[in-house]
């Protein structure tokens, strides 16, 4: 009879073992955080400036972009003429293509003169 191997993740991770004591204390503030996200501590009694500031939790933002978040991105700075360029191409590719300029006219004969006779 054989002994039944212990279940493990694809990742080599013994399922029926106890978490590290440092995965456990993190899941632990975690939890707090979840439970506590909408409650504000009211205190009547008056606290000093360390004592509070000890139960405050220090959390970075997730982004150096101002409003950048998962919701929502700020458009990037783009030059005008960069802009033009690009609606330019939009518009080509709807369609709408504009008149050739005479520097663009040359080039196209050239090519043709070149690819085809």
């Amino acid at each position: 009879e054989k002994q039944q191997q212990p279940a493990r993740e694809p990742y080599g991770l013994n399922l029926s073992a106890l978490p590290r004591d440092e995965d456990l204390c993190i899941y632990h503030r975690f939890s707090h955080l979840g439970r506590n996200q909408h409650k504000v501590e009211r205190n009547e009694q008056m606290m000093d400036s360390k004592e509070c500031l000890e139960n405050v939790i220090n959390l970075a933002p997730v982004s150096l972009f101002g409003g950048d978040s998962i919701y929502e991105v700020s458009a990037p700075r783009v030059d005008l003429e960069t802009q033009n360029i690009f609606r330019a191409h939009i518009q080509a590719g709807l369609g709408g293509i504009k008149t050739m300029c005479r520097e663009d006219i040359v080039i196209y004969r050239e090519y043709v003169r070149n690819r085809y006779m």
